[in-house]
């Protein structure tokens, strides 16, 4: 099983889907939406970042394959939520991970040799990414 960075590194979908997420991103409210997303887990307010990251990239992964379908049932705009949690979550995950990478470098318990790594990405890893993945790792 993947871990969950390389999930939303090969996350890839359709460019107009990507940018709307995008554009949303700035309106998620995770007591708000996370509940209706993800049905009646109203508890999902209180999981990590990492565990709902789980939960909603199952969905999506039922969503894509609904769309590709052209299954009447498909909601472009439940897919859209979904896609637009995601890179909210991811963000939280990846600023959570960053915490504890610090933390442990500060207490000193890294392991000896290994090297740092910081969690903001450097501009040259950025202009790499497209679509979905400079939506998930935008700050």
């Amino acid at each position: 099983m993947e871990d969950l960075g390389t999930q939303l590194k090969s996350l890839s979908r359709p460019r107009l889907l990507s940018q709307a997420a995008r554009a949303g991103i700035g309106h998620y409210t995770r007591k708000r939406d996370l509940p209706r997303i993800l049905g009646t887990l109203q508890q999902a307010v209180d999981l990590s970042a990492g565990a709902v990251l789980v939960k909603l990239l199952d969905r999506e992964r039922q969503q894509e394959q609904a769309r590709q379908n052209q299954h009447p049932g498909y909601s472009l705009v439940r897919h859209l939520e979904t896609l637009i949690a995601i890179a909210a979550e991811g963000q939280l995950f990846l600023a959570s991970q960053a915490t504890a990478r610090t933390s442990a470098h500060k207490n000193g318990r890294s392991k000896a040799g290994a090297p740092d790594k910081n969690v903001v990405l450097s501009d040259n890893y950025q202009r790499k990414l497209s679509g979905t993945d400079s939506f998930l790792f935008a700050t």
